[in-house]
């Protein structure tokens, strides 16, 4: 996913009115966190990992809503 979204020509499909860059960075940074997680990471997730894992996750459900309204 995050290859393809690295790709311009795809972005522009996709439609989103954030910085591609910031998105897929943010992106990676939630892929990572998630490995850990399911790969049963015995120290579990740091505070700031969880903040960061709640904002992503309200950023898409706005971004979700936004697109339903259109």
């Amino acid at each position: 996913m995050r290859r393809l979204l690295e790709r311009p020509a795809i972005w522009a499909r996709v439609g989103l009115q954030v910085d591609r860059a910031t998105f897929v960075r943010e992106l990676d940074e939630v892929r990572k966190l998630r490995n850990d997680v399911m790969h049963f990471d015995p120290d579990g997730l740091e505070p700031e990992d969880l903040r960061r894992l709640r904002e992503f996750g309200e950023f898409m459900r706005r971004v979700v809503a936004e697109r339903g309204a259109s």
